[in-house]
């Protein structure tokens, strides 16, 4: 039994050393005095919720490329990284859900400053649109940066922004459900 111990014990130290010899010459360069080297962009960098009352959807522009598809562009007060869905649908002519007739889907993820470009969305013709902008705000939804700056189900989010999920409990959270129009130009 004790040979078994001291043969574990050398090739557990053995192990280790090479380990160590391994990894040291395995580490990166650090770089010069003059290199400049930037942090990446995560949800928690610079990101503050809006107050209450603000709504969150800042921009929506479309248009229309040299190839005929339409791209949108827009701005979001959410954290960078944050994934939105955005939807295109018909102008609305009838009482129908505009789910039924759902033109284009664009998933994104926010740039920092919640910029974003959703698209190319094949759209003929010309004139009003409606954009369905949509975000959930769970551990299947969102990296876990995004969850810890806006919380789950949006808890840290202005509630007037947010689509509750229960609104006799405005506490407990909800999502992004913002509807509107958009006019494409002629194709």
């Amino acid at each position: 039994m004790t040979k078994f111990r001291c043969r574990a014990a050398a090739l557990a130290g053995f192990i280790a050393g090479a380990a160590i010899a391994a990894g040291s010459g395995c580490s990166k360069p650090q770089p010069g005095s003059d290199a400049v080297s930037e942090p990446p962009k995560t949800a928690e960098d610079n990101y503050k919720p809006p107050p209450e009352g603000t709504p969150l959807v800042q921009s929506l522009t479309a248009h229309r490329e040299s190839d005929g598809q339409v791209k949108v562009t827009g701005k979001i007060l959410l954290p960078a990284t944050t994934r939105v869905w955005v939807e295109m649908y018909p102008a609305a002519t009838t009482a129908r859900s505009p789910q039924e007739q759902l033109l284009g889907r664009s998933e994104l993820y926010l740039d920092p400053g919640g910029s974003f470009e959703a698209g190319p969305f094949k759209l003929t013709g010309s004139g009003p649109f409606r954009v369905l902008v949509t975000s959930y705000f769970s551990r299947s939804w969102q990296p876990p940066d995004v969850l810890r700056v806006v919380g789950i189900k949006g808890t840290r989010l202005p509630k007037s922004a947010l689509k509750l999920d229960n609104p006799q409990s405005p506490e407990g959270g909800g999502h992004l459900e913002y509807f509107g129009s958009l006019t494409v130009s002629v194709p």
